[in-house]
This record gives structure tokens, C-alpha cells and sequence, in this order.
């Protein structure tokens, strides 16, 4: 459920921070080490959503305090 709070946290900030609409997360998912991934729709590239990495962490931090640093999945 937190997941799903971030993700919602982190979309209003957008909006609020008049980002382009696309720059939008959805199926955050948390994972043993406390990694938090998100999807990006179609053509958002990482940039993109990384030019509002402080708003992105300030956010985040919102739901979870814990939530340190955003970074691109260096995998795909």
C-alpha cells in the first residue's frame, strides 16, 4: 500500500510542478533491499523524469522517510 502512496505522492508533485504529463510513475513496487521500482510510460526517457530528481526525493520522502536518492534502472 505505501508503494502505492509514494507513486501518488510523487504524481501531484508533478503535476504541481507543472511537469509534462508523461512525466508520471505507476506499479511502484518494493523489493527486499527496500528498492522501489516504478514504470514510466511509453517515451519518457530516465532524463526526463531525472530533471526533477529533488522533487521526486522531496515527495517520496512525504510517504517514507527512508526513501534516499532516485536513479535510472541501469539494466534496460
Amino acid at each position: 500500500m505505501m508503494d502505492q502512496e509514494i507513486a501518488s505522492a510523487i504524481n501531484r508533485a508533478m503535476f504541481y510542478n507543472t511537469a509534462p504529463a508523461r512525466i508520471r510513475i505507476t506499479n511502484p513496487k518494493r523489493y527486499a533491499k527496500r528498492d522501489i521500482t516504478a514504470i514510466t510510460p511509453q517515451n519518457t526517457l530516465e532524463a526526463m523524469a531525472l530533471a526533477y530528481h529533488d522533487d521526486l526525493i522531496k515527495a517520496a520522502r512525504i510517504v517514507d522517510k527512508g526513501v534516499i536518492d532516485v536513479e535510472q534502472n541501469e539494466s534496460w
